[in-house]
């Protein structure tokens, strides 16, 4: 495999677009078995984290799995997404008072940086939606990467 800073490439070796679509299909295999838990990104940005090793496959679960959860940073305001089991979404919850300027749809989402897995800044989609629920506030965010657009995909490695 060819390194490039601290990416490493691979390949998904398993990946049906019809159950993606129709089935919210969570994981996919890649062709790289790199250390558990590290980011998995493909030209567009952010698809998931592998979090088995299979011999010399890597297991990614996708962000819109429902097993998925993924700190972000909305604007200045932090949230906590989950995957919803629907391609190409994820959501989280706030306070109704987060949701003002910084908040909005078509913001961009990004990584925060927290929880140790993800590193700070690395794009992941847009708001899409924002419904009101009594006190609290749903976000739905737009994913920016399509895990079918191309087998390639970029694992980071430990710097």
């Amino acid at each position: 495999m060819a390194r490039q800073g601290n990416l490493a490439s691979g390949k998904i070796v398993n990946c049906n677009a019809y159950e993606y679509m129709c089935c919210g299909v969570r994981e996919m295999l890649s062709s790289r078995a790199a250390p558990r838990f590290r980011p998995v990104l493909n030209a567009c940005g952010l698809i998931g984290q592998l979090t088995e090793r299979q011999g010399n496959l890597g297991k990614i679960l996708l962000l819109s799995s429902s097993k998925h959860f993924l700190p972000v940073l909305i604007g200045s305001s932090y949230c906590n997404a989950s995957g919803k089991g629907i391609p190409m979404t994820i959501s989280c919850r706030t306070d109704v008072s987060e949701i003002n300027e910084t908040i909005f749809r078509g913001q961009l989402v990004y990584t925060s940086g927290l929880g140790g897995i993800f590193p700070k800044g690395l794009k992941v989609g847009d708001v899409k939606e924002i419904t009101l629920l009594g006190d609290t506030a749903e976000i739905v965010i737009e994913l920016a990467a399509d895990p079918r657009i191309s087998p390639n995909v970029y694992i980071i490695e430990e710097a």
